[in-house]
């Protein structure tokens, strides 16, 4: 049985006709003022870390390194949607982070959801994490030396299938979102699209390694090894499917971008 650990605070300031809902693990309650304050904070201080659609801040809290990530406020039929139909990306990720803790899957420790309405509707959320240190993105690992490149891929393999074997799927399984450190042991980060309790076939394990930058002959042997020992399936049958939904993918994305795959370049 799987218990979320959740403490729900809501507050509406009708004044400004906004409500704001608070999702604040119990561990952290003593964080509870810093998390309230960060829409005052995010813009001015916390140091930077990553800037795209999202953006990610790091805060140092009574000693504490704090991640802090604002989603960019969703289009309007989005905002309609995470309002009355599903769980907002900020709720979503402290939910599986918590339920992935609890599987025994490392990630970052989640620590609050923030999100606020306008008018009505949801429009500026905030997810808090414990700030993940001494771990690098899988990027770096393509610039490891051979033999430590293949061995860490070959890890990512056994890594991944055995997520596969507790049902776990990260519905976003690309190099930014996979970290690992010196010992090749590995984290799952910007989980907001995962899937639980799944039957995993050959075919679709091998189809969530499609993502992966770098060249098929280069990274997907050494995964294969690792991923089809793990689960007792043939190397070859999941080479050939790896193979298969690598090349279909990226050619599926260099027709709608127009340009090379990002990794042909390298």
């Amino acid at each position: 049985m799987i218990y979320i650990h959740l403490l729900i605070l809501e507050v509406s300031d009708m004044k400004k006709k906004d409500l704001y809902s608070l999702i604040l693990h119990p561990d952290y309650r003593f964080l509870e003022t810093f998390v309230r304050s960060i829409p005052e904070r995010f813009e001015n201080e916390g140091e930077t870390i990553y800037t795209g659609r999202n953006l990610i801040k790091v805060f140092d809290v009574e000693g504490l390194k704090i991640n802090v990530k604002r989603y960019k406020v969703p289009i309007y039929i989005n905002r309609l949607v995470y309002t009355f139909l599903r769980k907002s990306k900020a709720y979503r990720a402290y939910y599986y982070a918590d339920r992935l803790k609890q599987l025994g899957v490392d990630t970052p420790a989640p620590i609050a959801s923030l999100c606020f309405n306008k008018r009505g509707l949801l429009h500026r959320c905030f997810f808090i994490s414990v700030q993940l240190e001494h771990a690098n993105t899988l990027y770096e690992g393509y610039k490891l030396p051979e033999d430590k490149r293949k061995a860490l891929f070959t890890d990512l393999g056994r890594y991944t299938a055995q997520l596969h074997e507790k049902g776990i799927y990260h519905k976003d399984y690309s190099p930014g979102n996979i970290l690992y450190d010196a010992k090749n042991h590995f984290y799952l980060v910007d989980i907001n699209r995962m899937q639980f309790d799944a039957s995993i076939s050959l075919k679709k394990g091998c189809k969530n390694f499609a993502r992966l930058w770098g060249k098929a002959n280069e990274i997907l042997p050494p995964i294969a090894e690792g991923y089809a020992r793990e689960r007792g399936f043939d190397y070859e049958k999941c080479l050939r499917s790896m193979e298969k939904e690598h090349e279909f993918f990226w050619k599926s994305y260099e027709r709608k971008k127009k340009h090379p795959a990002p990794f042909i370049s390298q």
